[in-house]
């Protein structure tokens, strides 16, 4: 569980300094496709929604208070879906999600790395370091891979988690 609260903050933290540009200011953030992806990734916008805001509280947000106001909706969600399906059920499927994507993306990361490895020596006949600009390579995929994979783990997890909480609330219901 630990691991998924911290994956919430880290595709938090990547969606607002995607949508803010390391810019203070908020008149100048893309709020529209960062509430777009805020709901697509966290499935929150029940309880935060940017566009309903009124212009003079948005002119007035700070890129910290939004961080922590989206990180505590996105852990109240997961914890509201945890404590409908259960502890157990919510473990098993971290672990389900966590592994088939893990390795799903991990299968990608190391055939494109193949690919890359076949066509370095032609780094060498523009001047560079064949070795220095593999590693260099392999190295930035392999954190947009860790980040690609925190974002479907996190996506996936929610709706999956809020499909088997609306199935647990229709049979308490009948």
């Amino acid at each position: 569980k630990n691991l998924i609260l911290s994956m919430i903050k880290d595709v938090s933290d990547v969606i607002l300094e995607q949508y803010t540009a390391g810019n203070p200011y908020p008149e100048t953030w893309d709020i529209e496709s960062m509430q777009n992806m805020i709901e697509s990734t966290l499935a929150i916008s029940e309880k935060f929604n940017l566009l309903t805001l009124p212009k003079d509280e948005i002119e007035n947000l700070s890129k910290d208070s939004l961080a922590v106001s989206l990180i505590e909706n996105a852990t109240e969600l997961y914890e509201e879906i945890e404590s409908s399906i259960g502890q157990t059920q919510m473990r098993q499927l971290e672990r389900v999600v966590l592994l088939e994507t893990i390795d799903k993306k991990w299968t990608e990361y190391l055939d494109i790395v193949e690919q890359m490895r076949q066509g370095i020596y032609l780094q060498s006949i523009g001047g560079f370091d064949p070795v220095q600009a593999f590693n260099k390579e392999a190295f930035s995929l392999f954190e947009e891979t860790m980040q690609e994979i925190r974002f479907i783990v996190i996506t996936e997890l929610i709706r999956l988690g809020l499909g088997k909480k609306i199935e647990q609330e229709i049979k308490t219901q009948d």
